[in-house]
């Protein structure tokens, strides 16, 4: 039985189950967007739906974007509010730079009983 009556949607929450099924672990919108051509705004709706239904958590990268303007992963944060509004000093390069919404990244993981349920229903 379908979860969303918009096949659109229906077809964006397969298209999620098939990449996790394939062992991808860590999703992001515009990786699903790239990859199946979907509409962001709906792709966004779905792993926001999921993240409600707690299939999937959803985690923050702040990418250093110091003088060197390298954009390397430097910090990792379960919710927004954590990220820091204050200069940081890349643990990566040592260049200086302040989290802001250019050079923070979202991304999803599929929760330990999300997994379980996806490989059972296979």
């Amino acid at each position: 039985m379908p979860y969303y009556l918009d096949p659109q949607l229906e077809a964006i929450r397969n298209a999620v189950e098939r990449e996790i099924r394939g062992g991808v672990r860590v999703l992001s919108a515009s990786y699903i967007v790239n990859r199946y051509g979907a509409d962001p705004v709906r792709v966004q709706r779905v792993l926001s739906d999921l993240v409600s239904a707690e299939d999937l958590t959803v985690h923050y990268r702040v990418l250093c974007s110091g003088e060197n303007q390298r954009y390397d992963v430097d910090r990792e944060f379960d919710n927004l509010s954590e990220i820091p509004k204050y200069p940081l000093v890349c643990t990566r390069c040592g260049d200086v730079y302040t989290p802001s919404e250019e050079n923070i990244s979202v991304f999803f993981e599929p929760t330990p009983v999300y997994l379980s349920y996806l490989q059972e229903a296979s």
